[in-house]
């Protein structure tokens, strides 16, 4: 009986020490967060306070039976015009990767880059209507820093 508390306490100890699911770490400093194609706005608690972008990696669709697979900046090979209406913003590529920060209105996020305000919360999601995003297909990796 002894032994069975011991290994629970250590199995509780573990659970408890152990980083979000949603986060992965690369080195000291850098956290890692997954973006899934077919869900709108992913809110997230950062294990830190983050300035940077450090790197993102991945590839997801908007479209998964008539588009090929993209990186953070989306399909910029289809005419945009026919898809309008399927973009959560009309003014950024379909399948591109929106970021927003409490106090500041979103943006497209195509490449590592300094944050314009250091942050502990954040919001992504790909551009695609909420409606739409049953088709979608994969996941970019998303890793801050300071």
């Amino acid at each position: 009986m002894k032994l069975l508390k011991s290994c629970a306490l250590i199995l509780t100890a573990t659970v408890l020490l152990s980083a979000p699911s949603h986060a992965r770490r690369q080195r000291i400093g850098t956290a890692c967060y997954s973006v899934d194609a077919k869900r709108g706005w992913q809110y997230l608690q950062l294990s830190n306070t983050y300035s940077r972008v450090v790197s993102i990696r991945g590839e997801w669709t908007a479209d998964v039976l008539n588009f090929g697979r993209v990186g953070p900046g989306g399909h910029t090979d289809i005419i945009e015009e026919d898809y309008s209406g399927f973009k959560y913003d009309a003014t950024v590529p379909l399948g591109a990767l929106l970021i927003g920060a409490p106090g500041s209105p979103y943006s497209w996020l195509n490449e590592p880059q300094t944050l314009s305000q250091p942050i502990s919360n954040v919001a992504m999601r790909i551009n695609d209507d909420d409606l739409a995003l049953e088709d979608n297909f994969g996941s970019l990796q998303v890793c801050f820093s300071n």
